[in-house]
């Protein structure tokens, strides 16, 4: 292996688990968001 693919292929791994952070972090801000909108409409906290 040469020393620029372990580098490339560690750049990769990283950028993907950032992006999989961010998408957890977005999700979890559309779902908070989506309860707030139902528990004002059913006006039934869960």
């Amino acid at each position: 292996m040469d020393d620029s693919y372990i580098q490339i292929g560690t750049t990769v791994f990283v950028s993907c688990c950032l992006a999989i952070v961010a998408c957890g972090i977005i999700l979890e801000t559309c779902r908070s968001r989506d309860d707030n909108v139902y528990a004002e409409i059913d006006n039934d906290p869960v």
